[in-house]
């Protein structure tokens, strides 16, 4: 994943996160203890997903599935606080869907549009079947009350606050 002047490897059988400068140099980032290697039959793994100005985002997921209720692999999403050093469960909710999580995180793929901001594609095909439920409110709704199911996908464009709140 690009992030600043460089870029964020991470392989989550690795119990390493690093930083890949534009000299090629690696440089260590974050460590996951213990190691995944030693955490025998059900080992968590760790999984970065996106740098803001203040936090690092990721997700923990345990090796772990029950084949009698065909589900398994728990995952928790985290946020590391650069500046005090703290590790949160975190928790954002869309503003566009009522009581909704809002999961970037999910689709387990690099979503980053810039340093900072996070984009989420919306088919007008999902965007109909949210408004005909009616789990949308604000923007998100006016947009697909205007769409036709032939249109193209919806870009959404996330852009952290340089100056988050915690609530």
């Amino acid at each position: 994943m690009k992030t600043g002047n460089g870029w964020i490897l991470n392989e989550v059988s690795s119990d390493t996160v690093y930083l890949l400068s534009k000299d090629f140099s690696f440089t260590p980032v974050m460590a996951q203890t213990p190691s995944v290697q030693s955490m025998g039959e059900h080992p968590q793994y760790l999984s970065f997903l996106m740098d803001s100005y203040h936090y690092q985002f990721m997700f923990i997921q345990k090796k772990e599935y029950d084949r009698k209720t065909q589900s398994g692999f728990p995952t928790t999403a985290v946020m590391y606080d650069k500046k005090t050093g703290r590790v949160f469960e975190q928790n954002f909710y869309d503003a566009n869907r009522a009581d909704k999580v809002f999961d970037f995180w999910l689709n387990g793929t690099n979503q980053m549009a810039e340093s900072n901001q996070y984009f989420e594609e919306y088919s007008t095909h999902r965007l109909k079947k949210y408004l005909e439920s009616g789990q949308l409110t604000g923007r998100l709704k006016e947009i697909a009350e205007q769409i036709d199911e032939d249109d193209n996908p919806m870009l959404m464009i996330v852009t952290f606050s340089i100056n988050p709140a915690i609530i």
